[in-house]
């Protein structure tokens, strides 16, 4: 359907969550088209109509079929504004503007919603309409594979989670979770180029006060900087590896091995401030988003996995993508290895100590997942008891990030 039919037309626009439709906004003024705005009460009236029609229909279905009603209605009454409620609800509008904006929310749907079977009566489907396109085809955007690091001068290891598979098969958007190093480190023109080209909206910093005071980040142009650290003992003391502090996180036990690693990962997995501010900006929509830490591999590394997991990606995904830290930081790897060789000729164990300490153990991912299960049986109770995600939350946020 051509833009240019939609000129001139007068049509109400949702007060809340119009960034829903700044696609549509773009491609119609691209067009020469501009909405006028109207809010009027019919709008909320309509609204409220509507979620009382749900509430009945909230009786007539089959007890088995409770989750896909109650997907139905998250998507109804959660994401999309009263007046795209309405738009679903009825069918005879005739305006060129209203079929397009139909569509377009299907489209954010997923193509089509299909509401449950009615007691001895076949399901059909709630609306179903083309997916909205464009008139000219666009060229298919080709991306790097998943994992791989941005080209910044400055530092190794900043990438995405964009194109790693997850729930049901689909992919993770690009260009949407960012997890990285400290900003301070990209200097060159080049790099603030390049990172400003990110578009940024929030920058979470996972460094103690005392890190973020040395080194303070750069913020581009659009982006809201928020510092909390991402590893603190249980009395919630930022932790600086004083003497005390390594004795507490090692609970007297003396370090050896892996010991330290796995206890500052367990350590994170409870009661952290960073990680439920990172999922409170994921569920609002707030990104793209970078999180980092110092070397962006064990704070950053952690949050990583907590949102592949959240979002329905495979154990073995989740522990690539944490591994990905000793590919990207090889530069350094060798460097210490190589300043360290007679100590590591004399006691080969310490080349392993010293992976842990510029790079990662790779029984790490599968460690943290262990004890996540462990703690709460599944990896769902452990998302919803410390971040608050419950089903309906968790299948939105997939709904949100999954292509």
């Amino acid at each position: 359907m051509p833009l240019a039919e939609l000129r001139n037309q007068r049509v109400l626009l949702p007060s809340l969550r119009q960034d829903l439709f700044a696609p549509l906004w773009e491609a119609c003024a691209r067009a020469g088209f501009a909405p006028n705005a109207e809010i009027g009460p019919s709008l909320y009236q309509a609204y409220y109509l509507v979620q009382e029609q749900l509430c009945t229909c909230l009786t007539r279905y089959e007890p088995g079929a409770r989750r896909e009603l109650d997907r139905v209605r998250d998507v109804l009454l959660e994401d999309l504004p009263p007046l795209c409620v309405s738009l679903l609800q009825r069918r005879d509008h005739a305006s060129a503007y209203i079929d397009l904006l139909r569509s377009y929310l299907m489209e954010v749907l997923g193509g089509a919603v299909s509401l449950p079977p009615r007691r001895g009566r076949s399901a059909k489907p709630f609306y179903n309409l083309p997916v909205l396109s464009s008139a000219a085809a666009k060229p298919a955007v080709v991306h790097p594979a998943p994992g791989t690091q941005l080209p910044f001068e400055g530092g190794h290891n900043f990438r995405e989670l964009g194109g790693y598979e997850a729930d049901e098969g689909k992919h993770i958007k690009w260009g949407q979770i960012y997890r990285g190093i400290p900003t301070w480190k990209l200097t060159s023109e080049a790099d603030r180029k390049l990172l400003d080209s990110l578009g940024l909206r929030l920058i979470l910093d996972l460094r103690s006060e005392a890190e973020a005071a040395e080194t303070p980040d750069y913020v581009p142009d659009g982006a809201r900087l928020v510092r909390i650290c991402g590893l603190c003992l249980e009395n919630g003391k930022e932790v600086d590896f004083s003497p005390e502090d390594r004795e507490n996180l090692l609970k007297g036990m003396p370090d050896e091995g892996r010991r330290m690693a796995d206890a500052m990962y367990e350590r994170m997995l409870f009661g952290n401030k960073a990680y439920k501010e990172l999922f409170r900006a994921l569920e609002a929509g707030e990104t793209p988003v970078l999180f980092h830490c110092s070397a962006g591999k064990d704070r950053t590394g952690v949050a990583a996995m907590l949102i592949l997991l959240a979002l329905g990606a495979s154990d073995k995904t989740i522990a690539e993508d944490f591994e990905k830290t000793n590919i990207w930081r090889r530069p350094e790897l060798e460097a210490v290895w190589a300043e360290h060789a007679e100590e590591i000729a004399a006691d080969p164990a310490r080349k392993d100590f010293y992976l842990g300490v510029f790079g990662v153990h790779p029984e790490s991912a599968p460690f943290v997942l262990s004890i996540i299960r462990e703690r709460y049986g599944s990896a769902d109770a452990y998302l919803e008891a410390e971040y608050g995600l419950t089903p309906a939350r968790l299948m939105r946020l997939r709904r949100m990030y999954l292509e």
